[in-house]
């Protein structure tokens, strides 16, 4: 799976509502999860939710959905019961 580009990418835009003056944010505005900022006087900050495709969730790899066995075995029953019921619905029309 090739590493996606998007999550190098950052685009937006601050405005202010008083003065009507936009700023355009960048990846130089950028601070991401975990990192220390030094020598600053003030800082504000905005939390974005940026979703599935963050390196993050991006590194984890395939997950493997976990079951039970009985939880297994109720899913082949289930699939044979609804095979013997179609196989009986075609035999009876």
């Amino acid at each position: 799976m090739p590493p996606h580009k998007d999550i190098y990418k950052f685009e937006g835009k601050l405005v202010n509502t008083e003065s009507k003056e936009e700023l355009v944010l960048d990846l130089k505005q950028f601070i991401p999860r975990g990192a220390m900022v030094k020598d600053s006087f003030n800082l504000y900050a905005l939390i974005v939710y940026t979703g599935k495709d963050t390196k993050l969730v991006l590194n984890q790899g395939q997950y493997k959905f976990k079951i039970s066995s009985l939880a297994y075995q109720l899913n082949i029953i289930l699939m044979l019961n609804l095979a013997l019921m179609f196989f009986q619905m075609i035999i009876m029309s």
